[in-house]
């Protein structure tokens, strides 16, 4: 599996607990407007590698690694792959699973 080409840019402005920033395209994205595109895809895929390399993880192996722009269809599975990298990247940071379906919380200390 390759590596996805990025559109999303990090830089080492403080944003929330990760202190990296993203910059995406169509930001922000409205429900009912906005049409899904291969880049928006890309640009997360690319955010997550980023946060997974923080934690100590390697690039996540995306169905579809190179999405292309009005030839490669949005599936079901690329939204899912997203989910489930950013599950292994969570846990690696020190969250844990919690009680709820998809619910990340962090360890009592």
């Amino acid at each position: 599996m390759g590596n996805v080409s990025t559109g999303a840019t990090a830089s080492a402005t403080p944003q929330g607990s990760s202190g990296v920033s993203f910059t995406f395209t169509d930001d922000p994205l409205a429900p009912g407007t906005t049409v899904i595109k291969a880049v928006h895809v890309t640009e997360l895929r690319a955010a997550v590698n980023t946060q997974r390399s923080r934690v100590g993880l390697g690039p996540f192996p995306y169905t579809d690694p190179t999405l292309g722009q009005g030839s490669t269809p949005v599936k079901m599975v690329h939204l899912t792959e997203l989910r489930t990298a950013i599950t292994h990247t969570s846990l690696a940071g020190g969250l844990t699973k919690g009680r709820r379906r998809g619910c990340l919380r962090r360890p009592l200390r």
